[in-house]
């Protein structure tokens, strides 16, 4: 049992260590700072009740730590609005970073400005916390023969992050009938019903999509 119980705390300490780097992502550096420290004072506090479990000093320094702890989190708290209300330097850092590897940031306006030019567009609806997501876009999404489809057919690739549950993204979801991520759309010019896309995705799945388009796009492509 001993055995057992050392063995379980791997993918606690996994599960930690993921749940830390989307927290980074959608709050930022500050607010890992200050779990991170809530983590060190709160294992400083056990080795003091752990070290003078009947000393008066010890229950009184924990209690200290405790209070310390719920302040940090009062904090980050604060700090985490903060980031989301000041979301000009965020969306700029996002919208570089989408451009870098070809996405970028979705929105309803985006989508209908890209069909009125004739272009099909590809949203992908994800989050940092979603694991099928990720596994979608290294498996799929990133692989070179998608990449060159994408190009091939002229496709817009937008991405809606919904790792803070934003609202617009939350009401596009559900104009596609789906309560969560992942969830991938192709939009194409002349059709007002997207097409939806396996949450499983594969290079085949998706360029099978892309050889689906109507003639007239794929050629105008070109």
């Amino acid at each position: 049992m001993e055995v057992l119980r050392q063995a379980c705390s791997v993918p606690i300490f996994a599960t930690v260590i993921w749940l830390a780097w989307v927290l980074a992502r959608a709050y930022g550096a500050n607010v890992l700072t200050a779990l991170l420290t809530s983590f060190l004072l709160l294992s400083i506090a056990g080795w003091f009740l752990g070290r003078w479990p009947a000393r008066r000093g010890a229950a009184l320094m924990a209690t200290l730590l405790l209070g310390a702890v719920v302040a940090l989190a009062v904090f980050s708290q604060r700090w985490a609005e903060v980031r989301v209300e000041t979301t000009g330097t965020d969306r700029s850092a996002s919208s570089f970073s989408a451009a870098s590897a070809g996405w970028q940031p979705w929105s309803d306006e985006a989508v209908r400005r890209s069909l009125a030019q004739g272009r099909p567009v590809f949203v992908d609806l994800t989050a940092s916390w979603c694991l099928s997501c990720q596994v979608n876009e290294r498996a799929a999404l990133q692989q070179p023969q998608v990449q060159q489809a994408f190009h091939s057919a002229n496709v817009v690739l937008l991405r809606a992050d919904w790792t803070r549950h934003d609202e617009a993204i939350t009401r596009a979801l559900t104009a596609l009938g789906r309560s969560g991520v992942p969830a991938y759309a192709l939009y194409i010019p002349g059709q007002r019903e997207p097409q939806l896309l396996p949450e499983v995705l594969t290079p085949g799945i998706v360029i099978g999509a892309l050889n689906s388009l109507p003639k007239a796009i794929a050629t105008a492509a070109h």
